[in-house]
């Protein structure tokens, strides 16, 4: 019996469940600060992550979910998350995360440069990094998107550079790496490395 024919169907197995495993490990969760009744978002956990909301390092209520006032713009649509922007925003997640995204915004008419710091840290505590966002005015409002891709996410704190001002959060979105996790790494090599030593061998 031929021996590709035969281990045919365990390969196409192999191959199917460590590329849905992979997909699995990419799909993202979004959070629209629409998902619970208008409320401080101190302390409050949603889809894998917990917020929290600091000024001068005591909690504070001064920042609320599924909160209105900005209207639609290209990053952030009512309703959202709004605070003041003399509070820390901090938001801690289940699971490490590779991939984070969310549009901001703040209460201007113009562009401002260097407006808000995200700092990434790790799940050690350890900084990664901390990067500044700046924002393009909207007629009211400044706004941006942020990205990030790169070493695994356990946290992240929002600040601005601007204590006296509102801010707004929305369209949250987070994943872990779209690169396969080693254990669908090594389920892909597998299965690479028998189909290559039992494939048909061509003939002259």
């Amino acid at each position: 019996m031929n021996l590709y024919k035969s281990f045919k169907p365990f390969l196409t197995l192999v191959m199917s469940t460590a590329c849905m495993l992979s997909a699995h490990a990419a799909q993202a969760t979004t959070i629209t600060m629409d998902e619970l009744d208008e409320q401080s978002v101190n302390g409050l956990s949603l889809k894998g992550a917990h917020f929290s909301f600091a000024i001068d390092g005591s909690a504070s209520l001064d920042a609320r979910i599924n909160a209105s006032g900005v209207g639609a713009l290209t990053y952030v649509q009512d309703p959202s998350l709004e605070g003041s922007t003399a509070g820390v925003l901090s938001i801690d997640f289940a699971q490490a995360v590779n991939t984070i995204s969310f549009g901001v915004a703040l209460s201007s008419e113009f562009e401002l440069q260097d407006a808000a710091l995200i700092r990434l840290v790790a799940a050690d505590a350890t900084p990664i990094a901390d990067q500044w966002v700046s924002t393009l005015p909207l007629i009211l409002f400044s706004e941006a998107r942020y990205e990030y891709t790169g070493q695994a996410v356990s946290r992240i704190e929002v600040s601005f550079a601007d204590h006296s001002n509102r801010f707004v959060i929305d369209n949250l979105s987070f994943a872990t790496s779209s690169v396969p996790e080693p254990s669908t790494a090594l389920i892909l090599l597998v299965g690479l490395a028998a189909l290559a030593a039992i494939r048909p061998q061509s003939t002259r």
